[in-house]
């Protein structure tokens, strides 16, 4: 019979081991880079292109992430992808799910104002995206590697994405935002398979 002291037991062994997750932003993130804070104000992080690249390759791993997480069955406790991009003061506004297979391949992050504020961050810091579109790359697991493996050859035959059902996504995706945010404020990333995306919308 399960007591509340075993099951307290289970639920701390449970947090224990997600707290050592291999993919846990704590275990595989960048080490010397900082949250925004209020000095934001005065020097924006985001003027430095190492920063810059730093972070979108954080929202990048969140969307490996988001597809892993589906994939395992995570729960809002034990998901790992909000870790990679709470940090940085965005949250998850849509993802971009493949039909054929249910499999994220893209996050749209947004600039989260009111995590901002908590840390007295009334505005945008300079240069900072408001919105931002993460695209990953292959991912060789089930049930998302047919998909996936599918436009690494269209690309390596015809050296252009276009055509692609996920490539229709995106683009579809990049002008919405672009029609509600205007091009300034909107950066797009991927790495891989994602960052051809990227490059051809």
């Amino acid at each position: 019979m399960n007591t509340y002291w075993s099951f307290r037991k289970m639920s701390m062994e449970r947090n224990h081991s997600f707290q050592h997750h291999p993919k846990a932003f704590h275990v595989l993130g960048p080490r010397h880079i900082s949250s925004p804070g209020w000095r934001e104000l005065i020097s924006s992080s985001w003027k430095d292109e190492s920063y810059k690249r730093i972070v979108m390759a954080c929202f990048v791993q969140a969307v490996y992430l988001l597809e892993l997480d589906r994939q395992e069955n995570r729960n809002i406790e034990t998901a790992l992808a909000s870790q990679w991009w709470t940090p940085f003061k965005y949250k998850l506004v849509e993802v971009l799910v493949d039909e054929r297979d249910g499999s994220i391949f893209a996050a749209v992050l947004e600039w989260d104002q009111a995590a901002a504020l908590a840390d007295f961050i009334p505005i945008r810091p300079t240069g900072a995206p408001k919105s931002v579109l993460a695209i990953r790359g292959t991912l060789l697991r089930n049930p998302t590697i047919r998909r996936d493996i599918e436009d690494d050859l269209r690309y390596l035959t015809w050296e252009s994405l276009k055509g692609s059902l996920r490539f229709d996504r995106v683009l579809t995706g990049i002008k919405s935002i672009i029609n509600i945010q205007g091009s300034k404020n909107v950066a797009i990333t991927g790495h891989s398979l994602g960052a051809g995306f990227a490059l051809e919308v």
